[in-house]
C-alpha cells in the first residue's frame, strides 16, 4: 500500500473520526483536526511551534515533501534554498549529514530560529545557487524545493547543482508549474488577462522562469537522468488562499491523493527526481 492511500485509509491509530482525524491542540492552544504523519515528524514542528513563516505542520503537499525527502535522501545531504529550515531540519532528525543554504536574509533568520527552537547546530549559509562555493561531487543527493522559478541564471544554477553531486547522486527538485493554480493566483496578473508576470522586487517572488512540466523535464533531461516526476497538488494554494492554511487537513491530504492520480500538467507544482 502507498503512504498516500495509507492517507486515504486513515492508518495510524490515533483515534478520532473514520478517516484517520485526531484533535489536538497547537501552540496557541487552539483545538484543531490533524493526520497522523507516515514519517517520523519533529515533535515541535508538529506542534506549531516553529516561526510563523515556516508552513504548516498538517499541510498535505509539505507532508508529501518530507515522504519523498525520507526516500531519496542520501548522505552527505545539500538543501539549497532552504527557507525557513523545515525540509533541512527534518533531514537532521533523521540523522542525516546536511548542508543548508539560502540567499534570502530573511528566510536565514527563519531558519536559525527555528534550529533554535529545536534545539539543533545545524548552520545556514548565504550561497548563490548559481555560483555554489562547495567543491565538485560533494554531496550524494541534494534537494531545491521551489527555488529554480526564481533564479535569474538558470543554466548556471542547473550547472552548479549537477557539478556538485556525486556520479549516480538523486537531486530532488520542485518546480513551479506556470498553468497551475498557484501561478494564476500569484504570478499572473490579472490586469493582462493573466498573461503577464507580477514583479514586486522581491527575489522570492518575481518568477524569472515561467514553464510547464513538460518543458522542466526537457531541460533537465539535458544533463540528468529522469528517474521520477510527481505532481505535488492542484486545488491546495485555492484553499490557502480562500480558506487559510487552519483548515481539515483532509482537504489538502486528498488533494495530495487526486494530483498523484491526474496528469502534471495539472499541477500547481511538480517534483522531479533525478539521477547523474
Amino acid at each position: 500500500m502507498t503512504i498516500s492511500a495509507r492517507y486515504a485509509d486513515g492508518i495510524g491509530g490515533m483515534g478520532g473520526d473514520s478517516l484517520g482525524a485526531s484533535l489536538v491542540c497547537d501552540a496557541r492552544g487552539r483545538t484543531v483536526r490533524t493526520l497522523t504523519a507516515m514519517v517520523d515528524l519533529i515533535p515541535e514542528f508538529e506542534r506549531g511551534e516553529f516561526t510563523s513563516e515556516t508552513p504548516v505542520p498538517s499541510w498535505g503537499p509539505i507532508r508529501r515533501r518530507l515522504e519523498i525527502a525520507e526516500r531519496w535522501a542520501r548522505d552527505p545531504v545539500l538543501d539549497v534554498g532552504a527557507g525557513t529550515g523545515w525540509l533541512a531540519l527534518h533531514l537532521r532528525h533523521w540523522g542525516h549529514d546536511v548542508t543548508a543554504s539560502d540567499y534570502d536574509a530573511t528566510a536565514r533568520t527563519n531558519f536559525q530560529a527555528n534550529a533554535a527552537i529545536v534545539g539543533a547546530e545545524l548552520p545556514v549559509v548565504r550561497e548563490n545557487v548559481s555560483a555554489l562555493s562547495y567543491p565538485d561531487e560533494r554531496f550524494a543527493s541534494l534537494f531545491c524545493i521551489s527555488v529554480l522559478a526564481y533564479v535569474a541564471d538558470l543554466q548556471g544554477a542547473l550547472g552548479e547543482l549537477w557539478r556538485v553531486l556525486q556520479p549516480g547522486g538523486v537531486a530532488v527538485i520542485g518546480c513551479l508549474n506556470a498553468y497551475g493554480s498557484f501561478a494564476f493566483l500569484h504570478d499572473r496578473d490579472p490586469r493582462t488577462l493573466w498573461r503577464e508576470n507580477r514583479y514586486r522586487g522581491d527575489i522570492r517572488q518575481d518568477v524569472e522562469h515561467f514553464h510547464g512540466p513538460r518543458w522542466w523535464q526537457r531541460e533537465f533531461a539535458k544533463r540528468f537522468e529522469v528517474l521520477e516526476t510527481i505532481p505535488l497538488e492542484i486545488f491546495s494554494p485555492v484553499i490557502a488562499r480562500f480558506a487559510g492554511y487552519h483548515v481539515d487537513p483532509r482537504l489538502t491530504h486528498a488533494d495530495v491523493r487526486l494530483a498523484a492520480h491526474l496528469p502534471k500538467e495539472l499541477a500547481s507544482e511538480v517534483i522531479f527526481i533525478l539521477r547523474k
